[in-house]
């Protein structure tokens, strides 16, 4: 009996299991019931994820003409499964973030915002901004304590000279 072109996957949803689970307890065993073979579920991997997830790993493997579904799946699995490991990362780094030497304000503060956005991606934008602001503050705070005890400014755009 063939399968129903209109059969859809149900999307991953990250808060109820790791996309690993996801793959082996809803993905592979509806495919297997859908009677689709390796290259449909390549197709439909894609649409199982929310927009905009895992664009590189997709680019990744379309470049390197190494379209596979078990090769995307494994790919996929590894990107997806540390993004809390990659949310922590981010979050440190956003509260060690400094200036770079020469780098203009407007730049500093986009880096900020970016990192912030890694590290705290289900933030509303407001929280993110007010966020921002105060990592920027701080930052400014050390750069005129260190300017006020005769030290270098050491940039936030040397905080007038």
């Amino acid at each position: 009996m063939a399968a129903s072109s209109d059969q859809k996957m149900p999307m991953f949803d990250p808060k109820s299991m790791t996309f690993a689970q996801y793959i082996d307890d809803v993905f592979e065993i509806k495919s297997w019931g859908f009677d689709w073979d390796a290259n449909k579920k390549l197709k439909q991997l894609a649409l199982i994820l929310p927009t905009g997830w895992c664009t590189k790993v997709f680019r990744d493997i379309h470049n390197d003409n190494k379209k596979s579904y078990d090769l995307l799946k494994a790919a996929l699995i590894k990107e997806i499964d540390r993004t809390d490991e990659k949310r922590q990362t981010a979050a440190s780094d956003f509260h060690k973030i400094t200036q770079k030497p020469g780098e203009s304000i407007d730049d500093y503060g986009h880096r900020i915002y970016r990192k912030c956005e890694e590290a705290y991606p289900n933030f509303a934008k407001g929280n993110r901004s007010e966020l921002c602001a105060h990592r920027f503050v701080e930052e400014s705070e050390k750069v005129i304590n260190r300017k006020s005890t005769g030290d270098q400014a050491d940039n936030v755009d040397g905080i007038t000279a």
